[in-house]
């Protein structure tokens, strides 16, 4: 029994723990949803890959400077070979050749200095490695505008819905005044189902934003991998005022830089492909007849070791040749990076105009929206003292509700034009 009670208490306490307080909505910041899509974007898990086939690479490039040992066997049937025989003359010995030729051996070989190729090789696959790396944090960020507009998207559709219930409320404390001016005789049947229209049709487009917001949770639940369900809480980051222009700093600007990098690497290595090569050889086996022996036509035993030198003196300028060809790609890789900057900084006046644009309809949203709230609250009035019909009182209502979600949608711009500018601009990376 008390073992029940100890689990039970351990069980519950973990609940507690880990379950949000009731009438405590979840939260999920803008970083945090970032982080979240980023841990679950399968072309983002690349990196450690890349990692195990740069270390894969090295170690290959160190086996191929380790001794070699071969198996070999050669064998041949020629038509002729070396005959001499005495012939009367004074030679001490004969040489009479069998036209079959058999070798097996073992033959080692040792690279004791290749001029630095190895090294060169490996440089260029670090090189190589800093440029794939790069790439994937290029992928990083283009992943995060698809979180911005989520973000954006859902923040509309919930201030139109609150809009919407508002309104909804508004109408329906009407609709009960004139119930009763239709019960007093006041009033006529029509204005009711003036107003029950008007009220299904609203009622309609809720249910209609209900659904683009759960399609959006949806959304962003399946990025993230986080149930998401409304009204959760989404954190925007602080921004500064809009106007304010955030340095450049992009992560194509860092692969740009690892390309350049990666493709001077091999400078170096087309400087080490002429330098000489110094190696050791040996081979040990038998042969019939005797490979080292000409005077020996039994199966024999033979060893032989040696030293290779080697060093191309002249290779037609191609040296000269292939260093022009890096130049050059590095120079295209500049103008490159270069146009990428320019583009990005050719947006700033655009951008500042569109600020100072969305900035004058917010001011002008704004005063519309509150003289059609006071002219709602006039024509309210008139309606209870029956100066006004139902009908003109709904196209007020409507006018204000129009109003208000104008101002909404361009407050969300504002927010969600300078999100993208920063993002842009790799503010937030």
């Amino acid at each position: 029994m008390k073992l029940k009670i100890f689990l039970f208490g351990l069980v519950s306490g973990w609940f507690w723990r880990v379950t949000p307080a009731v009438g405590q909505p979840a939260t999920l910041s803008l970083s945090e949803a970032y982080a979240l899509l980023e841990s679950r974007y399968p072309d983002l898990q690349k990196a450690a890959v890349l990692e195990q086939v740069y270390a894969n690479e090295l170690t290959q490039l160190d086996i191929a400077r380790r001794p070699m040992l071969f198996l070999k066997a050669e064998g041949r049937l020629q038509s002729e070979s070396t005959h001499l025989d005495k012939g009367g003359a004074p030679t001490p010995f004969e040489i009479d050749q069998p036209l079959v030729f058999a070798k097996p051996y073992l033959e080692g070989r040792y690279l004791l200095y290749d001029g630095g190729r190895t090294e060169a090789r490996k440089s260029v696959k670090k090189a190589q490695l800093a440029a794939d790396l790069a790439e994937t944090e290029v992928t990083r960020f283009s992943i995060r505008e698809r979180i911005n507009q989520l973000f954006t998207q859902i923040e509309v559709v919930r201030e139109q819905s609150k809009l919407l219930d508002l309104s909804l409320e508004n109408l329906a404390a009407r609709k009960a005044q004139v119930v009763a001016a239709v019960e007093e005789g006041v009033r006529v049947e029509g204005d009711i189902i003036q107003m029950d229209i008007r009220i299904l049709e609203w009622e309609a487009r809720k249910k209609d934003l209900a659904a683009q917001m759960e399609a959006l949770l949806q959304t962003l639940s399946y990025w993230t991998g986080r149930p998401i369900s409304d009204p959760a809480q989404l954190v925007w980051p602080d921004l500064p005022a809009p106007d304010s222009i955030p340095p450049l700093r992009r992560p194509e600007q860092d692969w740009f830089g690892a390309q350049r990098r990666s493709v001077l690497a091999q400078s170096d290595l087309v400087e080490v492909q002429t330098r000489p090569t110094l190696a050791i050889f040996g081979q040990a086996g038998f042969g019939y007849p005797n490979p080292l022996n000409i005077l020996d036509n039994n199966f024999s035993p033979y060893a032989l070791a040696g030293v290779q030198f080697e060093w191309q003196i002249y290779d037609w300028k191609k040296k000269e040749t292939d260093r022009e060809w890096l130049t050059l790609k590095a120079r295209q890789l500049d103008l490159a990076a270069a146009t990428f900057d320019f583009n990005l900084e050719s947006q700033k006046a655009q951008y500042l105009a569109e600020i100072h644009r969305l900035e004058a309809q917010i001011e002008e949203d704004q005063t519309l929206a509150d003289l059609r709230k006071k002219l709602l609250d006039q024509v309210s009035a008139q309606l209870d003292e029956g100066v006004v019909t139902v009908s003109e009182y709904l196209d007020q209502a409507t006018a204000e509700l129009a109003a208000r979600q104008q101002l909404t949608v361009h407050r969300a711009n504002l927010r969600a034009r300078q999100l993208a500018f920063w993002s842009l601009r790799g503010a937030f990376f």
